[in-house]
């Protein structure tokens, strides 16, 4: 039985309309982007950095992996506090625009958390007091598990020990990315998001004939 609406020969056809491209990376996104916030109010200390190389790596417990540069003055911080916030970017209320200061400007020149307009909340989690920057959508409270060395930058295994979402955009188990305009990072100070009408994929007569093809599959392997 052949996977459900893939069609072999058609693609083969299109194949001489594929390009190299020099920036490999570029063809995984967009992404979201995230605000990230970390430090210390009791040091009156807090930086803000925007970054989008954010992978989840696990699910039990949930882990992810957020890679910041040595040269960012947010990794010494993190390796200092073992503890940050990331806070989800929506298109709305100037909060791209926010993520693209704060991302193109070094704490080094200026202090982030002292710019008008921003709301920094403290939140705690297993005895950790985390800044969080306050956006509409919501954000993750993480604790460093581990740091991997990667040359010019380093990779933070973080638990994720909290996340908080808006009621409004949290529809029974997932984020409703599209109602909820979250940011997505294409190139550079290209942003784009989820269409507000998207559908998801399993609802799609394509998405349903995938799953009866695969639960097949499975009910074949168990039975030989």
């Amino acid at each position: 039985m052949a996977l459900p609406l893939v069609r072999e020969t058609v693609l083969a056809e299109h194949m001489g309309e594929f390009i190299e491209i020099n920036k490999p990376l570029r063809a995984l996104r967009p992404v979201p982007v995230y605000i990230l916030a970390v430090g210390s109010r009791r040091e009156d200390k807090v930086n803000l950095m925007a970054l989008s190389w954010v992978t989840p790596i696990q699910k039990h417990p949930p882990l992810l992996c957020a890679v910041v540069e040595k040269k960012n003055c947010t990794h010494d911080l993190l390796t200092r506090f073992k503890a940050y916030s990331l806070s989800l970017v929506s298109l709305e209320h100037g909060e791209v625009e926010l993520a693209k200061f704060v991302g193109t400007h070094s704490c080094r020149e200026l202090d982030k958390s002292k710019l008008e307009n921003i709301t920094i909340i403290y939140d705690s989690k297993d005895g950790m007091e985390v800044p969080v920057v306050l956006t509409r959508v919501g954000y993750l409270v993480l604790g460093v598990e581990r740091v991997i060395d990667l040359g010019v930058s380093s990779c933070f295994i973080s638990r994720i020990l909290k996340a908080k979402i808006n009621k409004k955009y949290f529809k029974s188990d997932y984020l409703d990315v599209g109602e909820a305009r979250v940011a997505l990072h294409v190139a550079k100070h290209i942003f784009t998001r989820p269409s507000k009408d998207y559908k998801l994929v399993v609802e799609t007569p394509w998405g349903i004939a995938v799953r009866k093809y695969w639960r097949d599959k499975i009910e074949e392997f168990r039975g030989s």
